[in-house]
């Protein structure tokens, strides 16, 4: 079995092929451990994204159930210092291939003929760690970036190029998520080589007679922008994900409950925005290209949704104690110094209480509903 995936089940009919990569250590940038003469433009080390990378693989090894295309395959290359190995949740140690660009060109030409295999399949991809963009184009930058000093970006891909190529495959139904800077990168890129050669060819013939292809990118920031992970921790970008997989993107106007991707791209604002607001990172401001609606998952029958519970003024926070109640489960509690408090709800009808100083008791009664809900006195 080649040494990038983790998860192969070997089904026939629809499924789902899932492509994550993590790149936290570059070995040739200048505080690597075998550096050369390429401008590594300021880019450095990084923990979060192995972090983010392993625990979307096991996310999907272990919770992913979509009704009409199950879980086939899972793709997983890792670059990290010392441990280039993955814990399956069935209990075995994995060995990973490192995120270089011939491993990185290997997987995704793999979760491409996969996705041929049929019309219905569904692929999804993951990038965590360095990426430039001039505007036009996003690059995402490999763990051999600068092995050549002449030619450093022989150790990247330019995103954009894939992305467009895959309207060729028979998968229709595609998504993309890029937890990456986009900062500008016009003095990196300009007139450069991108990767060693093409990844995957533009093939329209390939696609004559197909249904449109549906293939959203969910970018963590903005093009031209940066993007915060956590020291040794996943980032929230893709802590977002996570928990709007689990069911927090799901809507039930059909029905029944189904994570889509619009619900999804709220989902992943609010984190981000929480994230600032409690000033655990820097102004994130997520975006998306080719948008469109569809499902991603089935949720379990019980899943949670990010409340915030607060003042309208935060300052009105400091000694006011709060609480919610539903049936026999409540909880009481008063949040830092200036602060709203995040709890997880399941999908009900709640009785929220504030108990503010100088004020009196003021209650409220919501139902409350995925992607989040505010509950703000």
């Amino acid at each position: 079995m080649p040494d990038f995936i983790i998860e192969d089940r070997g089904l026939n009919g629809p499924q789902t092929h899932v492509l994550i990569i993590g790149v936290g250590h570059y070995r040739h940038f200048g505080d690597g451990d075998e550096p050369t003469g390429a401008d590594d433009f300021g880019m450095r080390q990084l923990t979060s994204p192995v972090h983010s990378a392993k625990e979307i693989a096991s996310w999907f090894v272990e919770h992913y159930d979509h009704p009409a295309a199950r879980l086939g395959s899972v793709r997983l290359l890792c670059s990290e210092l010392h441990n280039n190995t993955y814990e399956h949740p069935g209990g075995s140690r994995i060995p990973v291939g490192r995120a270089s660009f011939d491993n990185v060109r290997t997987a995704i030409r793999a979760w491409k003929d996969a996705g041929d295999g049929h019309v219905d399949n569904i692929l999804i991809f993951y990038f965590s760690g360095h990426g430039v963009s001039d505007g036009a184009r996003t690059v995402l930058i490999l763990d051999d970036y600068g092995e050549d000093d002449q030619a450093p970006l022989d150790g990247a891909f330019d995103f954009s190029q894939v992305h467009r190529a895959m309207d060729h495959c028979q998968a229709r139904t595609q998504c993309y998520f890029i937890d990456a800077c986009r900062v500008a990168g016009e003095d990196l890129i300009d007139g450069a080589n991108i990767g060693k050669g093409t990844i995957v060819r533009n093939e329209p013939d390939k696609s004559i007679g197909l249904p449109k292809v549906r293939s959203p990118i969910f970018y963590s920031t903005l093009a031209g922008a940066e993007a915060y992970g956590r020291q040794g921790r996943s980032s929230f970008f893709s802590e977002a994900i996570v928990t709007g997989l689990n069911g927090a993107a799901a809507d039930n106007t059909s029905g029944a409950w189904r994570v889509d991707t619009g619900q999804l791209l709220r989902l992943i604002r609010f984190y981000l925005e929480r994230a600032e607001d409690r000033g655990e990172s820097l102004e994130q401001i997520n975006e998306s290209d080719n948008m469109v609606d569809f499902e991603l998952n089935l949720p379990p029958a019980s899943f949670p949704v990010p409340v915030v519970i607060g003042c309208q003024d935060k300052s009105e926070n400091t000694g006011t104690v709060f609480s919610w109640r539903s049936g026999n489960k409540g909880d009481t509690r008063a949040p830092p110094e200036n602060e709203h408090w995040d709890v997880l709800l399941d999908p009900e009808r709640y009785d929220f209480e504030a108990q503010i100083q100088g004020a009196g008791i003021k209650t409220e009664k919501r139902t409350i509903r995925p992607p989040f809900h505010k509950v703000l006195f």
